[in-house]
């Protein structure tokens, strides 16, 4: 299943994370839903989305970031 940031993925590395086994990592990052898309820049959180959204709003969101 392709999903919104296929097309970016010469320049997005990405993460999955079992929150329900390591509650502390959601606790830390803020995430209170699923799914949860954080940018992180020189390993400093930069921009997050939390929750279903529509590929138009997560392309304005991380604009700034991705190019």
């Amino acid at each position: 299943m392709a999903t919104p940031l296929t097309s970016l993925a010469s320049c997005v590395i990405s993460c999955l994370a079992a929150i329900c086994r390591n509650p502390g990592v959601a606790s830390r990052l803020g995430i209170t839903s699923i799914p949860a898309i954080l940018l992180f820049d020189a390993g400093r959180l930069r921009a997050a989305v939390i929750g279903a959204r529509p590929k138009q709003f997560l392309e304005r969101e991380f604009a700034d970031y991705l190019g």
